[in-house]
């Protein structure tokens, strides 16, 4: 593959990549609102459906979000090797191990901040069991 096309197809990667994961923390963020305020249009939660949305869905997808990032972040590492010929100073090499960069630390961002808003959501529904169990 020529050069011109891989680097498409980073920036392509990237592009769809940051997309995804933009989208998805977006997503979560308002599962996690649904969660504390425990309202939805006006009408309240039962605790239990707000376990429900943290175990289901909020959990499982900021852990998905981090593993497209490892993903990406692989995906544009392995780009170089897609080439035939490899030129002795490997610009594009160095170009692909820095756009890989930002996908890594948003996986380690990802699998950090469920761990500590897990923990967090969690004292909020415990909290909220006390008050209302449904």
């Amino acid at each position: 593959m020529s050069d011109i096309n891989l680097a498409l197809v980073l920036l392509g990667a990237f592009w769809a990549g940051t997309s995804s994961v933009f989208a998805g923390i977006k997503l979560a963020a308002d599962i996690q609102d649904r969660i504390v305020v425990g309202r939805l249009d006006g009408q309240p939660l039962p605790v239990r459906y707000r376990w429900f949305l943290l175990a289901i869905h909020w959990l499982p997808l900021k852990l998905a979000l981090g593993i497209i990032s490892l993903v990406l972040g692989v995906i544009i590492i392995k780009l170089p090797d897609l080439r035939s010929t490899v030129p002795s100073p490997d610009p594009f090499r160095t170009v692909c191990y820095w756009a890989a960069i930002m996908p890594f630390v948003g996986f380690a961002y990802q699998l950090l901040a469920a761990a500590v808003d897990g923990v967090f959501l969690s004292r909020i529904l415990l909290q909220a069991r006390g008050g209302d169990s449904t």
